[in-house]
């Protein structure tokens, strides 16, 4: 299980920005935004570091929960810090995470982790026992890169089995995301820097997946029920070393709702929405 716990960040939370650029439908009287609308553009790319966080926080959330499955290999193969508290029967569980892909950095994740088997709180959790995890989490940086004036991000909430043993698991929450920043973005022909604002609330609402398709590699194991919203404002403001400039602000909301193998992103900014259906991959369920 520690295994596909951990892949479990590309079934949840990695699938956003990758279908902004579908095909956009009407929605219930809503003016239909174009996808090609320099403002959507914008908040596309502001909105990736959100999406990108959280997803990255339930990635090391799944990591810590794999290295208490198996505790003699994954605590001796890291360096990251355990610490059972009696009090609360909880883990304190926390990690120092170096991003050096465009500047070093360094950021610090805490993680507090219970589990249960049914009806009963255990230090050690089993495999064929375990029936839910509850997980309260933060990131917050320790050196952040110049680029970044701040950032926090917090979630917890509940994965829970039907029962032990299950391939299915069910994942209800809440977080929240913030950050101030400037993004360079460049290609081959222009160089576009915007200063990003982005302050949300976070909701996982019955989002179930199959943890047998987490490690297939030909699956892009999607949850196959449930939804994942975004609710905020952003204060995004571009400028191309071609003098062009776009300017996106106020609230942009943003759901992904999961249905038996199609995913639905809606984005909605005042009185236009893009909607964008695609299909979704949740991978074949074993036999309970």
């Amino acid at each position: 299980m520690k295994k596909t716990f951990i892949f479990l960040l590309t079934l949840v939370l990695a699938v956003t920005v990758a279908f902004f650029w579908g095909c956009s439908d009407d929605d219930n009287g809503m003016n239909s935004g174009s996808l090609d609308d320099p403002e959507f553009e914008a908040f596309g790319e502001g909105f990736d570091m959100a999406d990108d966080v959280t997803g990255q926080m339930f990635d090391l959330t799944f990591g810590f929960v794999g290295q208490l499955l198996d505790p003699v290999e994954g605590k001796n193969a890291t360096n990251d810090y355990f610490e059972y508290h009696s009090n609360t029967q909880y883990w304190y569980c926390s990690t120092t995470v170096i991003d050096d892909e465009v500047e070093y950095a360094e950021y610090a994740f805490v993680d507090t982790i219970q589990f249960w088997h049914g009806d009963y709180i255990v230090q050690w959790p089993k495999e064929d026992s375990l029936t839910q995890i509850l997980t309260y989490a933060f990131v917050r940086p320790i050196t952040p890169p110049d680029f970044m004036d701040s950032l926090y991000a917090e979630q917890g909430g509940a994965l829970s089995l039907p029962q032990a043993g299950s391939d299915t698991l069910t994942i209800n929450g809440s977080g929240s995301f913030y950050a101030d920043l400037s993004d360079t973005i460049e290609d081959d022909y222009d160089t576009t820097v915007c200063e990003v604002l982005l302050d949300y609330d976070i909701d996982y609402d019955d989002l179930s997946v199959y943890i047998s398709a987490m490690g297939n590699e030909e699956s892009d194991a999607c949850p196959f029920e449930g939804v994942l919203t975004f609710n905020g404002e952003v204060d995004i403001s571009c400028t191309s070393t071609d003098q062009s400039s776009v300017s996106v602000s106020g609230e942009w909301n943003v759901a992904e709702s999961f249905d038996d193998g199609t995913i639905t992103i809606t984005v909605t900014h005042g009185n236009t929405v893009w909607t964008i259906t695609e299909d979704c991959d949740t991978g074949m369920p074993i036999k309970q």
